[in-house]
């Protein structure tokens, strides 16, 4: 008994209006003539719902024509070829400030695009986020007397109010945060209650107030996997840094746990030797290890400073402390004492005229202190290393999280309520989020 095939009302559609050609020529090759013909002369309302498909009698015109002019798909390749190239040698950088630059027009050709097509599909082909589209809107209704970056107070309530940014703006600019990471100073304000935040808002907003926050050039280095301690005293890093004044060099010993990052021991000398690398091992050890220790390992380079009698022999005579080289008897780097010489010197010692060996001293011991005890790190979502080495409680207490909630809700409500006499959002129920 022969099979009989079943086709889908799509390919029935397509030879009864003649757009055969769009089918592929594989599928057309097994059909009957007799079952296209038959198609062809059926009656138009055999198939319920077959009004849908008048409904679109124009568009498949048009879409006949277009298939059947060969100039019409030349024409329409050569526009994407040429939209092809010009994306390819302008860089998103490029295009983007373009678009910033003319704002107003490209609002104007997304709003006519939208009667037409969804705004997603329309901003992916001008690779554009839909909040930096919504913010670009709104900033057509700007020139707000009472915003301090004339933005809507009605439209964008969820806006930091005028005291907020004079509070950002104090601590950005402060002095003696200069050295700190902008993430820092967010964990800072939070924990002492100045203003309650996100990170990305503080990034966004020093862009947006464009505070001049210097920084020293900073060289590229090479992204390296670093090991991870799971308590304090279980891996400890030694090393050294040399440091320049005038044609001499000094060098810089430091010692850090890797849980807290905590700097347990520091000292400057001019000369490299093992005696300072033993004085500062020993330091950190009687000052930080109990009557009870556990085992630990201390990871240093292939420095002849690490690696001498003096060092192995107070090692040895430890049992319960070992001491492994880096990317030699074990596959990590020592790479966390090495951020933290980068950290110095870029953010603190090259911001300052250091005269001699006791002023470097001096220096690293107030930024040691500093940075264990006063400067909340990001990285150990905002608590102090000493914070971390003691694994005292985090700072983010349900009642500094209820802080947070209500201090947005306020931000709100502030902003509805002190928006401009003028503005023709004042008094709208409904407020859109950005």
């Amino acid at each position: 008994m022969r099979h009989r095939e079943s086709y889908d009302t799509s390919v029935k559609h397509l030879y009864r209006k003649g757009l055969e050609e769009v089918i592929p020529i594989g599928l057309r090759k097994r059909i009957p003539r007799s079952t296209i013909h038959r198609w062809r002369n059926e009656e138009k309302n055999k198939y319920k719902g077959c009004e849908l498909n008048e409904l679109a009698s124009s568009e498949l015109d048009l879409l006949k024509e277009f298939i059947r002019s060969k100039n019409a798909k030349r024409i329409f390749m050569t526009y994407v070829r040429i939209g092809r190239f010009i994306e390819s040698i302008a860089t998103d950088k490029y295009i983007r400030s373009k678009f910033k630059e003319h704002k107003e027009e490209l609002i104007d050709i997304v709003d006519r695009a939208r009667q037409n097509l969804p705004l997603e599909q329309i901003l992916k082909c001008f690779k554009l986020s839909k909040t930096t589209y919504n913010l670009w809107v709104l900033g057509l209704y700007g020139n707000c007397s009472k915003s301090k970056l004339d933005w809507c107070l009605s439209k964008q309530s969820s806006q930091l109010t005028p005291e907020e940014i004079d509070m950002m703006e104090s601590l950005l600019s402060d002095k003696e945060f200069a050295h700190w990471p902008i993430s820092s100073i967010a964990h800072y304000a939070s924990r002492n209650g100045l203003i309650h935040i996100s990170l990305s808002t503080w990034y966004k907003y020093s862009k947006i107030l464009k505070v001049n926050r210097e920084r020293a050039p900073k060289k590229r280095h090479r992204k390296r996997i670093g090991i991870k301690a799971s308590r304090p005293n279980e891996i400890w890093h030694a090393d050294v840094s040399y440091f320049k004044i005038g044609l001499k060099n000094y060098y810089i010993y430091f010692l850090v746990d890797n849980y807290s990052r905590k700097i347990l021991s520091h000292t400057a000398s001019g000369t490299l030797s093992a005696e300072k690398r033993l004085e500062t091992i020993k330091t950190a050890y009687d000052s930080h290890i109990g009557t009870n220790p556990e085992e630990l390992l201390l990871m240093v380079d292939g420095g002849s400073e690490n690696n001498n009698h003096l060092v192995d022999n107070y090692v040895s005579g430890i049992p319960h402390l070992q001491k492994l080289r880096a990317l030699h008897d074990i596959r990590f780097g020592n790479t966390q004492v090495e951020a933290h010489f980068r950290t110095l010197k870029y953010n603190w010692l090259y911001r300052k005229q250091i005269n001699d060996l006791e002023h470097l001293q001096h220096e690293l011991d107030i930024y040691v202190q500093d940075f264990n005890e006063r400067r909340p790190a990001h990285a150990l979502k905002g608590m102090t290393p000493e914070e971390m080495y003691n694994e005292e409680e985090h700072y983010l207490t349900p009642k500094k999280r209820r802080q947070q909630k209500q201090a947005r809700k306020d931000r709100r409500t502030s902003n509805k309520c002190n928006a401009c006499d003028m503005c023709q959002f004042k008094g709208e129920i409904k407020f859109e989020e950005y």
